[in-house]
């Protein structure tokens, strides 16, 4: 995984390569203002490239929730575009959630794909006040448009591999364990939370296309 970005590059951040060959530029932000001025790359990109679909998800894990409890949290946003991938960092300790984010989820123009995604849409509107306008649940689109119910139980690899016929890995094991509230990404969280998030965005394509 290489950190450089080549002149003209929207976004700014770890470079990866995706199981089909595409290269994907990848930018982490967690402060307000680095998180405004992705979103208005992403908006005015997708706008320029009548690209409206926008791939959605999360990652959890457990935090102290302040009241001597722990609670499994939303704390990462991955956000997948035409223009590339935003992981968005949440901090439940750190004040209001940028306002550009919450603005930039309820555009109506905008087609959030998303995977197994309803218990993340609770846990995001009670933890941070965030919704989201348009969201369309890929495994209920796949099961309706493939007539195949068993895909309502999968996740973003497995439902990638029967919409986009890609050979792709499932999640290495020390990936599953590792914390995402921790300061720094690791490069395989990174990499993995990529490959999750352009996986939903191109079966979400797909699948919007046979709709």
């Amino acid at each position: 995984m290489e950190t450089s970005s080549k002149p003209g590059d929207p976004l700014r951040g770890f470079h990866n390569v995706m199981c089909d060959g595409t290269k994907v530029v990848t930018e982490i932000v967690s402060d307000h203002g680095s998180i405004h001025l992705c979103l208005y790359l992403i908006t005015q990109n997708i706008r320029d490239f009548k690209d409206m679909v926008v791939g959605f998800d999360t990652e959890w894990t457990f935090v102290d929730a302040g009241t001597g409890k722990i609670e499994a949290r939303v704390v990462l946003i991955k956000l997948f575009s035409c223009i590339g991938c935003v992981l968005i960092r949440l901090d439940h300790k750190s004040g209001p959630v940028c306002q550009s984010l919450k603005k930039f989820l309820i555009m109506k123009d905008v087609i959030f794909v998303g995977i197994q995604i309803k218990e993340d849409l609770v846990k995001l509107r009670e933890n941070f006040g965030i919704d989201i306008r348009n969201v369309v649940e890929l495994t209920e689109l796949a099961a309706n448009v493939l007539r195949k119910p068993r895909l309502l139980a999968c996740g973003p690899r497995d439902l990638a591999r029967e919409v986009l016929k890609v050979g792709v890995e499932q999640r290495p094991q020390d990936v599953i364990w590792t914390s995402w509230a921790e300061e720094s990404l690791t490069p395989e969280q990174i990499e993995c939370a990529t490959i999750d998030a352009y996986l939903t965005y191109k079966t979400g394509k797909k699948l919007l296309s046979k709709d």
